[in-house]
């Protein structure tokens, strides 16, 4: 079971604030010249003079202005206020309207930094100087501007933005425009918005860029920004934060996605109109993230008009700037949040950087699984490995995968790395199947070794000694049934048809019992004793069949995954003279009631119930059986009790006989508790060890240490939950129903 070993923080407010307070004089309202006709520029300190450091623009050849004509103009000024050094006065363009002249201007901050300035001057305080030094005042400013700063203060690399009218002049450009505290910006109405801006078409555009916190609480969460679709007035972006830890890693408290800001061409930030539900109260994904699990989400923002350049800007991270012409994007980049040279990250050590490309070797390798691309997956092989992994990578190509990934274990260690070879480290293989319940992932354990090779790494070795996946042993035939996938070895082909047959056979007896069934089932059938055993894990002499399912905690829940069972070809070839010719149709019905009622299942629910219940749906001679049991001398020495702390049925001994006692009792137990209290009784019955919250189960189990120490925690667990449950849905104690079905069992 997996435990999300959890990291917790408490986020800092690492954002700066700068307050201002700015008493400037001679540059109030009451200064300026009253009205708005041009006054020939005055030289008394009360009007805005002409700087005479700054050398006027040489006029271009005049252009004759028309309403509705757009100017672009792109230009900004520093103030010689220490206190104003990071906010710059930006032009961005100048519009003709009907007697006015409007100028899109901006107070950006420059900083990386939140900035705020309280006080001080605004748009109001703009003059306008044609060439014949003729000065104008505004007639009209954008609310916002009539302070410098935005109400809210600066975000990093944003600007308050918006329009100051002033009379059109009577005299051409070049123009100067004068704001208190800094130089004048000369300009000119020479080049045409639309000649140089073009609106952002709707589509999909690639972003694939990966931005890093300077947070070192949020170091091991990165930021993937994957793509953007622009949409007629709103702008979605497909983003991702990614645990590249090899810890679980979890925020108690900390950003969400409402913390997002995008910046437009003027600096304008827009916040999230929307945010997806993944990233809706945080960053990280409930219950917290498992080494490499990516939390994904969307952002959406209302399409900025000035989008020739985006910036997708988040708190403590670096951000993404993105570039638009007419043709799309043109490239996207990894900025400071304003605009300029991103924050360097920090220095991996040699482990933490082993870790990485590892990491990427083996996704490589998952990616050539995918796409089935034989050369891809080989590469990543050493060459005295190839021969072996193409034939491998032939057989990949015949698994129906819907997804396959592999990655390290959470406990993998990069142990010196510096020696270029780095031995026997846990790899994690997950992958889905076609046609299989989404839910039902499988996963496989392996131990991997690895060598440098130039800049790079490559696989060593690669060994699945723990239960390995069916086509690592060997060559294989698939076969897909309407309710099926089967795999089974080349040499049993011949029998192949029969095996299909029972197994639909088996699906539809449980169907028409009232069992509710998956649409597709995976089946393995083994050919020798020595990959059985391999394949399970069990003894293959002990096994007609078996059902497998993995258990793990998955945030709030217990999830059963590599949902499978597996038909022991060799053990019904080496006992055909004295089992029945329908055993093998009985084994598969018994252990697709196992996979029926796996998702109710748990490591806790005692195995007399488990497969007395596969038993009793799996097997129609219960008299015959019964009257066995009773005949067989063995009835005294067993009871509910013992079976139920029991990890599996012949637990205490194996013998032949002993387990099949035990199986003939568990499954008249079912039988007497359908038969006395009905089957759905039953059903809920075995439901409710389900219906167990994951935390209790949880709280009952060790820490640390080994395999034994769970397995006495679920028996205690499993005696505490039985003897409740039995209580609840029969009104009866264990030992009352022991009691009562060997009295039924011994019934003449």
């Amino acid at each position: 079971m997996k435990k999300n070993e959890g990291m917790r923080y408490r986020l800092k407010n690492i954002m700066s604030l700068l307050m201002l307070a700015l008493v400037l004089s001679g540059c109030g309202a009451g200064n300026r010249p009253s009205g708005s006709a041009a006054t020939p520029l005055a030289t008394n300190g009360n009007n805005v003079s002409a700087s005479p450091g700054v050398p006027r623009r040489t006029a271009p050849a005049a252009r004759a202005l028309r309403v509705g004509q757009s100017f672009a103009i792109d230009q900004h000024a520093q103030s010689d206020q220490p206190a104003l050094k990071n906010v710059a006065l930006v032009i961005h363009s100048a519009t003709v309207t009907t007697g006015s002249l409007v100028l899109r201007i901006a107070f950006q901050n420059t900083s990386n930094t939140t900035y705020s300035v309280s006080g001080g001057f605004g748009g109001e305080d703009a003059v306008l100087v044609d060439e014949n030094g003729r000065q104008y005042n505004p007639t009209n400013v954008s609310a916002n501007l009539r302070s410098l700063a935005p109400a809210d203060g600066f975000g990093p690399g944003t600007a308050n933005v918006g329009d100051v009218a002033f009379p059109m002049p009577s005299g051409s450009g070049p123009y100067e425009l004068h704001m208190p505290s800094y130089a004048p910006i000369h300009f000119g109405l020479d080049t045409l918005l639309s000649e140089s801006h073009a609106p952002l078409g709707q589509g999909n555009y690639a972003i694939q860029q990966t931005l890093h916190s300077q947070e070192p609480a949020l170091a091991p969460i990165e930021l993937q920004v994957r793509s953007l679709e622009v949409m007629s007035s709103v702008a979605v972006f497909s983003v991702a934060f990614v645990n590249t830890g090899r810890q679980g890693y979890t925020l108690t408290v900390g950003p969400d996605g409402s913390d997002a800001r995008l910046v437009d061409s003027e600096g304008q930030q827009y916040e999230p109109t929307s945010v997806s539900d993944s990233l809706q109260t945080s960053i990280a994904p409930a219950g917290g993230w498992q080494p490499g699990q990516a939390n994904a989400g969307t952002l959406t923002f209302p399409l900025p008009t000035a989008s020739e350049t985006l910036r997708l800007v988040f708190p403590t991270y670096n951000a993404v700037s993105m570039r638009f012409d007419a043709n799309g994007l043109v490239a996207a980049t990894i900025t400071s949040p304003s605009g300029g040279t991103p924050a360097p990250t920090s220095q991996p050590s040699a482990a933490d950087a082993a870790y990485t490309a590892l990491s990427r070797l083996l996704s490589q390798q998952a990616m050539a699984v995918e796409s089935g691309d034989s050369d891809a997956y080989v590469a990543t092989f050493d060459p005295a490995l190839r021969d072996e992994q193409r034939r491998v990578a032939e057989r990949l190509k015949q698994v129906p995968f819907v997804s396959y990934t592999l990655r390290l274990a959470p406990d993998a260690r990069m142990n010196s790395p510096e020696s270029g070879t780095i031995e026997d480290v846990p790899v994690e293989m997950s992958y889905t199947l076609r046609g299989i319940e989404s839910d039902n992932s499988f996963l496989n354990h392996a131990r991997f070794s690895f060598a440098r090779d130039g800049s790079t790494w490559r696989v060593t070795r690669s060994n699945f000694d723990d239960t390995p996946p069916f086509w690592r042993l060997g060559d294989f035939v698939l076969r897909e049934t309407p309710h099926f996938l089967i795999f089974a070895r080349p040499e049993t082909q011949s029998d192949l048809p029969e095996l299909e047959h029972e197994t639909e056979r088996a699906y539809t007896t449980l169907q028409q019992r009232g069992l509710t069934l998956e649409p597709r089932y995976v089946a393995y059938f083994t050919n020798t004793a020595d990959e059985f055993t391999r394949l399970t894990g069990r003894d293959s002499s002990n096994y007609l069949g078996l059902a497998l399912s993995r258990y793990e905690f998955n945030g709030a829940a217990i999830t059963a995954t590599s949902r499978a069972f597996y038909i022991n070809g060799a053990a019904f070839r080496a006992n055909a003279n004295r089992i029945s010719p329908t055993e093998r149709q009985t084994t598969i019905t018994h252990e697709l009631v196992h996979l029926a009622l796996a998702v109710s299942t748990r490591p806790f629910t005692p195995p007399w119930l488990a497969e007395g219940i596969a038993v009793f749906y799996s097997e129609d001679n219960g008299a015959a059986q019964r009257q066995q049991l009773a005949n067989s001398g063995q009835l005294d020495d067993m009871s509910l009790i013992d079976l139920t702390k029991a990890g599996t049925l012949g637990e205490a001994d194996y013998s032949e006989q002993r387990i099949g006692a035990e199986y003939m009792f568990s499954g008249a137990t079912v039988e007497y508790l359908v038969q006395t209290f009905g089957e759905e009784t039953v059903l809920d019955f075995y439901r409710s060890y389900a219906a167990v919250p994951a935390a209790d189960v949880r709280a009952k189990l060790p820490q640390l240490g080994s395999s034994l120490p769970s397995d006495a925690a679920f028996a205690n667990l499993s005696s505490d939950l039985t003897a409740q449950a039995v209580q609840q849905f029969f009104g009866l104690s264990i030992a009352q129903l022991d009691a009562d079905v060997k009295a039924w069992v011994q019934q003449p």
